[in-house]
């Protein structure tokens, strides 16, 4: 049978199953060797096979099916064979008796001769016996101690350098990171800042207290918070090296781009938005940064729109406040007495955000990069049309995009809690999903300014 026929077959053994099937896998110096693989869809299996050959392969196909259960055909061969032993049989007359009953299964003359020697003198087990392997000579509770005890001191030691100290092979130190001590390396991330324990205990305090206040109304709670950020956008941002990624032929050499810098005109933004899209988008003056006058100009526009846009948030609650909460992160524009002044005069309720806290802001961790991710490797002529294209991007994002902004920042509160505060982000944090729903006003978002 040629090597192409035992790939035919292969595949056929796979059509007995619909999941996974034990396949031995036939090599070039004729040995095999099992193991469990998906078995392929019936269909495709049997267009592999023509009419003509199924004749030949279908009782081969058999054969193999029953080598399966040559290990208990081979125990079955041994108890006859220590019978026809101790009846006084010689090895040849052994072999030929054992022919005439399992045929083409049965144990080669070698192996009949070497069993035949064991009971002979006077084995009884009729198993293979327990093999050992090779004798372990580092992969100790020494070493592994030394290393565990070096990685004490230290726990940057690469691979290389624990092997050169200790005396041991790369490979076995590997092993003993990896499987005696079960260790992983991992890289330093970056954090926007080295949090103190009285900030990480600040961050879960806010966090527990917006959960709490979140549960006991989830329908409305989060439907009447108003999120504002800053950004820097640039008249040409260079695509990212995923970005910039094709798929090409082996032969087929890879894309270039030239290494080109950021614009150097840029505008700084200011978004308000909701649950149902964006309220209001403005610009300021080229290479004007955010104060507290134009922080507070902004906040006379921002009214104008929710007016406009949104009037239920407008109206004053029981307390006398508005009827939203206004997020924000500390820059300090934003916690500026001139402005704490005009959130008083108006009404208007902050909703609790801790500082150094990015990656709690939704306009950090899902708006606005997702915003310069359409914008990058664009390039505008003038501050004008980038102003134009970015406003069109905010508001054609649909409103499934913004709601998942808020179910997303309801998990973070979540894992920064599990977390006793600490940063999160890159970590992999299981935490319950919050039953809650947004319920409020529905009204024409994607009106443009």
């Amino acid at each position: 049978m040629c090597r192409e026929d035992l790939d035919l077959l292969h595949g056929l053994v796979s059509v007995t199953s619909h999941t996974c099937v034990w396949i031995p896998e036939v090599t070039k110096v004729g040995r095999t060797s099992s193991s469990w693989r998906p078995a392929p869809h019936h269909h495709n299996c049997l267009k592999a096979f023509s009419d003509q050959k199924m004749g030949v392969f279908l009782p081969c196909l058999l054969l193999l099916l029953a080598n399966l259960a040559k290990p208990e055909c081979c125990h079955e061969q041994r108890v006859n064979l220590k019978f026809l032993c101790k009846a006084g049989y010689k090895p040849i007359d052994c072999w030929r008796r054992l022919r005439q009953v399992f045929q083409g299964d049965v144990m080669s003359q070698t192996q009949v001769r070497v069993w035949w020697k064991r009971f002979k003198a006077g084995e009884e087990v009729t198993r293979d016996r327990p093999k050992s392997g090779q004798p372990c000579s580092k992969r100790t509770r020494p070493n592994t101690q030394l290393i565990q005890g070096l990685l004490g001191v230290d726990n940057r030691r690469s691979v290389r350098g624990l092997a050169d100290e200790t005396g041991i092979s790369r490979g076995t130190v590997w092993t003993i990171l990896k499987k005696d001590l079960k260790l992983r390396r991992r890289s330093a991330r970056f954090v926007p800042h080295l949090l103190t324990p009285e900030q990480k205990a600040f961050r879960k305090h806010l966090c527990k207290e917006n959960l709490a206040l979140m549960r006991a109304d989830p329908g409305e709670f989060l439907a009447k918070v108003v999120m504002t950020d800053e950004t820097w956008i640039a008249t040409f941002e260079p695509e990212t090296k995923r970005q910039s990624a094709a798929w090409v032929l082996p032969n087929e050499r890879p894309p270039q781009k030239a290494r080109r810098q950021r614009g150097q005109r840029k505008t700084m933004m200011t978004v308000f938005f909701d649950f149902q899209g964006v309220i209001h988008v403005e610009f300021l003056r080229p290479g004007g940064t955010i104060k507290s006058e134009e922080y507070c100009q902004s906040l006379m526009r921002m009214k104008e729109a929710i007016q406009r846009k949104r009037p239920h948030l407008w109206v004053r609650n029981g307390e006398g406040n508005r009827s939203f909460l206004l997020h924000q992160d500390n820059a300090p524009a934003h916690v500026a007495v001139p402005t704490l002044a005009k959130f008083g005069e108006w009404g208007i309720d902050l909703l609790a955000h801790p500082p150094y806290s990015p990656d709690l802001a939704p306009c950090d961790f899902t708006l606005f990069p997702k915003l310069k991710q359409d914008l990058r490797g664009r390039r505008f002529q003038n501050l004008q049309q980038l102003q134009n294209e970015a406003k069109r991007l905010l508001h054609s994002y649909p409103e499934e995009f913004f709601t998942q902004c808020f179910s997303d920042l309801v998990t973070r509160w979540n894992k920064c809690v599990a977390v006793d505060g600490d940063y999160f982000e890159g970590e992999h944090i299981s935490v319950p999903p919050e039953d809650f729903q947004m319920v409020g006003t529905s009204s024409d978002s994607s009106e443009e300014e």
